[in-house]
């Protein structure tokens, strides 16, 4: 409408001079071949050839020129001037144009419009309109709503808006439309907005991403599928399967790391890694460290039947089926820097309690501590791996070896060493470590205490000596030490000192009574017949020996065993007939052939290699 209505009003401000008058009737007219009578908001009179049309209250009327001119010539546009009509015609110019005169019209053309230029009419598409198509020209054209700002502004009003029906990916109207799927249905969602599908399925069971908006979020795979983080479309970050979920990879095989989904639930680390670990990072400023604690599963708090909490395993590499050994199971810790004073260690603590610590003290031995200490003082097993290794009780503290965490094996405190016990009343043998050097029998020993080598059961075999040595002295003019064999005193009788050989008491020092030498005796028969006699060894360790029997008068020979030995023989009980040889080996000691005074004990000595003596 705007684009009609234009040729009109530059032909309204033509012709809208008080004094502008044509010499024809000018209705009906035409601007560019549309007639202006056509025009349902224009009314144009009809004038007689001595009429103008003109202005008149804002619209056109029949004026009659002024002056008295009435001869003009030529064709054109006659106007008044002074008050006299100008006799020659004038041609329009700029933004219009006339025609011939056609009967009694006369063509006006809109050209352009304040200088941009009209296209002219006989080819016009229906549904055009007039609009700027550059910076001095008009052209008709369809409305581009793709143009930009300088061809659309504003907003459609809703009212102007017609609803239309969605397809495809859409469902509903352009009012109220639905989206349905993406990617001509690549991608699909369902009716609650919680799930989204990539691919052509439409299940929420292989719904790619679930979430709720609120509470969570999940990608998701279908049963027997796998989802993943990928890097650069190619490397996998992380890869999960319904079997394990892999980092690095999407395999056991290329994957660093990975988790078995399984009931077991264990960390493994691929075969490519070449020092596997877990590993907190190194603080990037001056603040406290924190503890690293692995945790194996706690029991139920409430529980009754189920109460022990699981174990705590750390395994070494199983060896090959053929040749081959373990791997070793290591705990290690850094050594102390320069300044360090102290060493850490491999602790084991009851709760916050250490319990026992492996470690080097601060002598750089390397120690073992049972309970909380740390120093060398407290150490209970230390050595070099080497050359010692000691069993060692802080000053002042006792040590032993237990049985069964109830019975000391050996105990030792105070210097003195007990073994079968933790003191002098319950310790069967003790040593005083002191200056005396004593070994004692203590309270717990039995009845009888002894100094024994234990028994032999070999074959012609020869049982060890045992020795009481006193001590040597090789110094100039020294003197050895004495060997003392003490029996117990009393408040009322001293104890006796008994000699046995083998289970023979050959002397018994009474110290009830007082016995003296105290020798013990026992008796060999001679029998009545003669000849030679040899007492067994069992009598013969008897120092003291009673002889019976009757001397015949062919006489009888008592045969001692060849050895260094001193005995005392009791002969009052013989009765003589002949002559009693005494005889030391091969070698004769000595005869008697009667009782007499003072001969009823002889004493005979033997030196051993068949030499002896009597004495009477």
């Amino acid at each position: 409408m705007k684009a009609r209505l234009l040729p009109l009003l530059v032909l309204a401000l033509i012709l809208c001079a008080p004094s502008l008058a044509v010499a024809q009737t000018v209705f009906p007219m035409s601007v560019n071949g549309v007639s202006v009578g056509q025009s349902p908001k224009l009314t144009f009179p009809t004038c007689t050839s001595s009429q103008a049309l003109g202005t008149v209250g804002g619209g056109f009327a029949c004026v009659t020129p002024p002056g008295t001119g009435t001869s003009v010539t030529g064709t054109g546009i006659w106007y008044s001037l002074s008050g006299s009509l100008n006799g020659s015609a004038v041609t329009p110019s700029g933004d219009v144009s006339i025609s011939s005169l056609s009967g009694s019209n006369l063509p006006f053309n809109v050209l352009a419009a304040h200088g941009a230029t009209i296209p002219a009419a006989g080819s016009l598409t229906i549904g055009n309109i007039l609009q700027v198509s550059g910076s001095s020209a008009l052209s008709y054209g369809a409305l581009n709503l793709g143009g930009g700002s300088n061809y659309v502004t504003g907003t459609l009003p809703a009212g102007n808006q017609a609803s239309q029906t969605l397809g495809g990916d859409l469902s509903g109207t352009t009012a109220s439309g639905t989206v349905l799927s993406a990617q001509g249905g690549k991608y699909t969602f369902d009716s609650s907005g919680n799930y989204l599908n990539f691919g052509s399925t439409t299940s929420n069971a292989t719904a790619s991403i679930r979430a709720d908006g609120s509470t969570f979020t999940y990608v998701n795979a279908p049963t027997g599928g796998a989802v993943a983080q990928i890097l650069n479309n190619s490397s996998f970050l992380s890869y999960a399967n319904i079997s394990a979920y892999y980092f690095g990879g999407s395999s056991a095989s290329t994957a660093n790391w990975y988790f078995d989904r399984s009931t077991s639930g264990q960390l493994h680390a691929s075969t490519a890694l070449t020092v596997p670990g877990i590993f907190q990072d190194t603080p990037g400023s001056d603040v406290a460290t924190v503890d690293f604690v692995t945790q194996a599963q706690s029991a139920y708090a409430s529980a009754s039947t189920n109460v022990t909490g699981a174990n705590a395993i750390v395994k070494a590499g199983a060896p090959a089926s053929s040749n081959g050994i373990s791997g070793n199971v290591d705990a290690s810790y850094f050594a102390p820097t320069a300044s360090a004073t102290t060493e850490a260690g491999f602790r084991v603590r009851r709760g916050g309690t250490q319990v026992g610590r492996i470690g080097l003290n601060e002598n750089g031995a390397k120690c073992l501590w049972l309970g909380t200490g740390t120093d060398a003082a407290h150490c209970s097993l230390l050595g070099d791996g080497s050359s010692y290794v000691y069993m060692n009780a802080p000053n002042g503290s006792a040590f032993g070896w237990v049985l069964g965490d109830a019975t000391f094996a050996q105990y030792y405190s105070g210097g003195l060493q007990y073994f079968g016990g933790s003191s002098s009343s319950a310790a069967p043998i003790y040593f005083d470590e002191g200056t005396a050097s004593i070994i004692h029998f203590g309270g717990g020993a039995s009845s009888s205490a002894t100094i024994k080598v234990d028994d032999l059961t070999s074959n012609s075999g020869t049982g060890v000596s045992l020795a009481i040595h006193g001590q040597n002295e090789t110094g100039t003019s020294s003197t050895g030490g004495t060997v003392s064999i003490n029996s117990g005193t009393g408040t009322s009788n001293q104890g006796n000192l008994a000699f046995l050989v083998g289970a023979t008491t050959v002397s018994l020092l009474d110290g009830t009574h007082g016995s003296g030498l105290g020798l013990q005796n026992t008796s060999q028969s001679l029998g009545t017949s003669g000849g030679t006699i040899t007492p067994s060894a069992a009598t013969a360790i008897y120092p003291v020996i009673t002889l019976t029997g009757t001397i015949p008068a062919g006489g009888t020979t008592l045969t001692m065993p060849n050895v260094a030995g001193l005995w005392w023989l009791d002969v009052t009980s013989l009765t003589f007939n002949g002559i009693l040889t005494f005889k030391s080996g091969s070698g004769t000691c000595g005869t008697i052939s009667s009782l007499t005074t003072n001969d009823n004990l002889i004493e005979l000595v033997a030196l051993g290699s068949n030499t002896c003596r009597i004495n009477l």
